[in-house]
C-alpha cells in the first residue's frame, strides 16, 4: 500500500515521479495473481524505490533520503491523531478505518475537509520522525511486543481498557542520554525506512505519548498497532503542520492528559491534554495555546 506522500508528488513538482508510480501501480494491478496480493511497495521497480527523494528529507535528519536495501528513507510522517495506528486493521483499500480514527488521516482511508470539525488550524496533519536505525536510541528506535502497553486485537487496539493498554507504561522504558533503559524484547530499527510505504512504522505517528518520547509496538513487525510519537534533533521539541497548512513548533513538555486513561475512538474529547486535542479532528475540545 502506498503512503499518502505518493499522492501528493504532483503537487510539489514532483509530476514525473508520480507517473512512474502510478504507471508500476497499474502494471502490477493487472499482473497475476490478482490485486492487492500483487501491489506491495516492495514489489515496485527497483528503479523507482531508488529514486532520490530530498523533499522527503528533514536537513538536520543524517538518515534520512538514504539508499539502503532499494529503498529511500524519509523523515516526514503523517499524523494518526490520538489513537494507536495499525495498518492492517483496515484493509487494503476500504473506509472501515474511518469510524475507528481519529486525526486528519488513517491508513486505507479519507477524510475531506468537512470531517475536519475541529477546524484545520486546530488539527495536526503530518510531523517529523528521524529515521530508525538498530540502536537504543529513544528518537530512533521502536521497542518490540510492548503487549503490555498496547492492545492487539483488531481494532480494539488502543482503546479497550481490558486488553492492558496504557500509554504510560511505554513512557517507563525511558532511560538516561536519550536510551531505553529497559527494553527486554528489542527494537524495530526500520522506522521510515521506505518513504513510500504506507505501513504503520514508516509513515505514521500519533499524538498520545509527547514529542521525543520513547515509542512502543505491540509486535515486532512493520503494521503492528504501535505509540509512535514525532521525534527530531531539533531542541526540545518537534515541527508540526496543521492542515491549515501553517507550521507550529511542539515543546516536548506539551500536555498529554492522563496517559494511564484508554483512547477515545470516533467522535469525542481526548483524553490525552491539549496534544491529544491538536491530533484529533472532530472531538470538539477546546483549544489552549500548545
Amino acid at each position: 500500500m502506498m503512503s499518502g506522500w505518493v499522492t501528493i508528488l504532483p503537487y510539489i513538482e514532483q509530476a514525473p515521479m508520480y507517473d512512474l508510480f502510478m504507471e508500476n501501480f497499474a502494471r502490477l494491478s493487472t499482473a497475476t495473481p490478482p490485486a492487492p496480493t500483487n501491489r506491495r511497495i516492495w514489489d515496485f521497480d527497483a528503479a523507482i524505490r531508488r529514486l532520490p527523494a530530498a523533499f522527503m528529507a528533514c536537513p538536520s535528519d543524517g538518515r534520512a533520503n538514504i539508499l539502503q536495501n532499494d529503498h529511500r528513507s524519509g523523515s516526514y510522517k503523517m499524523s494518526a491523531g490520538d489513537y494507536c495506528t495499525k495498518t492492517e486493521a483496515y484493509g487494503w483499500g476500504d473506509n472501515n478505518g474511518a469510524n475507528y480514527s481519529r486525526g486528519a488521516f488513517q491508513p486505507a482511508m479519507w477524510t475531506t475537509l468537512g470531517d475536519i470539525s475541529d477546524g484545520t488550524s486546530n488539527t495536526a496533519s503530518c510531523t517529523e520522525r528521524l529515521v530508525g536505525d538498530s540502536g537504543n536510541l529513544i528518537k530512533r528506535a521502536i521497542a518490540k511486543d510492548v503487549k503490555n502497553a498496547i492492545a492487539t486485537t483488531d481494532h480494539d487496539a488502543c482503546f479497550n481498557v481490558s486488553k492492558g493498554f496504557e500509554p504510560q507504561q511505554c513512557m517507563l522504558l525511558r532511560g538516561s542520554n536519550g536510551s531505553y533503559q529497559n527494553a527486554p524484547n528489542g527494537f524495530q530499527g526500520e522506522g521510515g525506512a521506505r518513504w513510500y510505504d504506507a505501513q504503520t512504522i514508516m509513515n505514521w505517528t500519533n499524538t498520545i505519548l509527547p514529542p521525543n518520547a520513547p515509542s512502543c509496538s505491540s509486535g515486532g513487525g512493520h503494521n503492528d498497532p504501535a505509540l509512535i510519537p514525532p521525534t527530531s534533533n531539533h531542541t526540545g521539541g518537534v515541527n508540526m503542520a496543521l492542515v491549515d497548512g501553517s507550521v507550529q513548533f511542539l515543546s516536548e513538555t506539551v500536555g498529554t492528559g492522563d496517559l494511564t486513561l484508554k483512547c477515545i475512538r470516533g467522535g469525542g474529547a481526548t483524553n490525552y491534554g491539549p496534544w491529544g486535542a491538536l491530533g484529533s479532528r472532530n472531538g470538539a475540545e477546546s483549544m489552549t495555546a500548545f
